[in-house]
């Protein structure tokens, strides 16, 4: 296991790929408001690229990531589908689809942090001085196809009025 935080200080830096989507955009900016959140310090944020330090964190298609061929099967998953992947050094969080990076570091906060989203702007977000990032290797799916991340669709259904 290696040390994520120490002493709050993040001792990661975030890499997304240079021609990052929206929701790797969106993944990455929930990433650092909950570590800035949990131990009040936000990781650097650098552009992906060959020789890169360790202690990363990749987030989406990066270099690295396809590379290694963590990206999990969309067919097996779905577009919601995720994998997160610690190797010790560094950490992965890939998604099937666009929107499974964005689960995919919910998943990791969970796991790493102890962080729990439960809808737009609601987390429950533990302080802490020092968390240590654990070897991992998870793939998962939703239960649930085309999950919706906020009750915005509430503002267009006629039965909510």
């Amino acid at each position: 296991m290696k040390r994520f935080i120490e002493n709050g200080k993040c001792l990661y830096k975030i890499v997304l790929p240079d021609n990052a989507s929206k929701e790797a955009l969106f993944a990455r900016d929930e990433l650092v408001y909950a570590i800035q959140a949990c131990c009040g310090d936000s990781p650097s944020i650098i552009m992906d690229g060959v020789s890169l330090p360790e202690n990363c964190i990749y987030v989406g298609d990066t270099i690295e990531t396809c590379a290694r061929r963590y990206k999990p099967d969309i067919k097996k998953t779905g577009p919601d589908g995720y994998s997160v992947i610690c190797d010790g050094k560094n950490a992965f969080i890939v998604g099937a689809g666009d929107e499974g990076v964005i689960y995919g570091v919910y998943a990791f906060l969970n796991i790493v942090l102890g962080c729990e989203f439960f809808g737009y702007g609601e987390w429950y977000l533990p302080k802490t001085e020092n968390a240590d990032l654990p070897e991992l290797n998870v793939t998962a799916f939703p239960d649930i196809e085309t999950r919706v991340r906020s009750l915005e669709w509430a503002i267009y259904d006629r039965e909510t009025e």
